[in-house]
């Protein structure tokens, strides 16, 4: 089933068209890559797809329902969760805590409730402590929860922006240069946590410069250059095209298998 279509997207900033027409589907359940060299155009299709951009033109509709012009917090609401590039986290709280402050979206309990801990209050702070800790589990930071975030290392870091990101119930999880700055044992772990979110029936979008890791696990792939879709394909397909061994991968014997 599509889950998120793009149809015709553009963006243009004064004279400079950083995205022009692009277009593709993105399928329940699956991980989605986005690729493409520097200045591609890829952060702007993220920011359109998020909210933080206004398109153009083009249309973006999520799970049957146009989202275009919807902002940001409201794509949140609706289970458009996404990762920055540069973690982002509040380093004077413990890992724990960092993931609480993500669940805001979730909370049933009003600040009425907050200020005068209503029983409400209280079954909603416990129902929340309890999916924290499996989100911890999820991402394999049980053990360092009641630590300082910023006493992780960065491969770790990394994982708890993706901690924070689940804590919003995402039914669509865009992850921006996910193993940005990790050394390959870090992106093989990572590569894992991302296989096994989609396990649980997660539906992934990508944007990753790491090749290993995005033809080792993403389902389907839009490469861009220059703003326009070059290619969009299977990673066996996208590997084995010429435009994009051209202006992306370089020589064949560069391509990772």
């Amino acid at each position: 089933m599509v889950f998120l279509e793009v149809r015709d997207l553009t963006k243009t900033f004064g004279g400079l068209t950083a995205l022009s027409n692009v277009s593709f589907d993105v399928r329940e359940g699956e991980i989605f890559g986005l690729i493409g060299p520097n200045g591609a155009g890829k952060s702007t299709c993220f920011n359109l797809l998020t909210g933080f951009y206004r398109p153009t033109s083009g249309r973006v509709v999520f799970g049957g329902r146009e989202i275009t012009y919807k902002p940001d917090y409201e794509r949140a609401g609706m289970g458009i969760i996404r990762t920055f590039q540069h973690t982002s986290l509040f380093s004077a709280l413990t890992v724990f805590e960092n993931i609480l402050i993500g669940t805001h979206c979730c909370r049933n309990s009003s600040l009425g409730g907050a200020l005068f801990r209503t029983r409400k209050f209280r079954e909603d702070e416990g129902r929340l402590r309890l999916k924290v800790e499996r989100i911890l589990d999820i991402v394999g930071l049980t053990e360092k929860s009641r630590l300082p975030a910023t006493s992780l290392s960065y491969g770790e870091q990394r994982k708890l922006e993706i901690a924070i990101a689940l804590a919003g119930d995402p039914k669509l999880l865009l992850l921006d240069e996910p193993a940005a700055g990790m050394n390959p044992t870090e992106s093989m772990k990572l590569m894992d946590l991302i296989k096994n979110l989609q396990s649980q029936g997660l539906t992934i979008l990508l944007v990753e410069h790491y090749m290993k890791l995005v033809m080792g696990i993403c389902d389907r792939i839009v490469v861009l250059n220059y703003g326009e879709k070059i290619a969009e394909g299977t990673p066996r397909e996208v590997r084995s095209n010429e435009e994009v061994i051209r202006v992306y991968l370089g020589s064949r014997a560069k391509v990772p298998a």
